[in-house]
């Protein structure tokens, strides 16, 4: 228990090159947004996520929705359950596209296909995907 309190240098080593490593992924776009940073808490998201469902409009909803959103980072499943309030494809879509960069996991965005009702949102969202990256 002792080896940290007694061996400063090892604390030094150990944080140079946590420092190191972050700046090696400099430039590589891992930064931007929450990709690869954790989802909101499950209790706090499932507070979020009431909060959006007691609104009686989709455009109330959506609104609500990008809040929230926009001050964390979310999952992709959290993403979708979220999506999936919407009545509108167009809301379910518009909140889609918002959501990419606050997505923690962007590499299991695939999942949200499974919301829409028409392969023309999923052609759009794959199209607004590719344009992002």
């Amino acid at each position: 228990m002792n080896v940290n309190i007694n061996e400063p240098m090892a604390v030094m080593t150990e944080t140079t090159t946590t420092t190191e490593s972050f700046d090696s992924h400099a430039g590589h776009g891992d930064e931007r947004g929450c990709n690869r940073k954790f989802a909101m808490l499950p209790a706090d998201f499932n507070s979020a996520l009431a909060t959006v469902k007691n609104q009686k409009f989709d455009d109330t909803r959506l609104k609500t929705a990008k809040q929230i959103t926009e001050a964390n980072c979310l999952s992709a499943a959290q993403i979708v359950k979220i999506a999936e309030i919407f009545g509108f494809e167009e809301s379910k879509l518009d909140y889609a596209k918002f959501a990419y960069t606050h997505c923690t996991e962007r590499e299991n965005y695939f999942k949200l296909n499974n919301i829409f009702n028409f392969s023309s949102s999923v052609d759009e969202l794959t199209a607004y995907i590719q344009s992002q990256n």
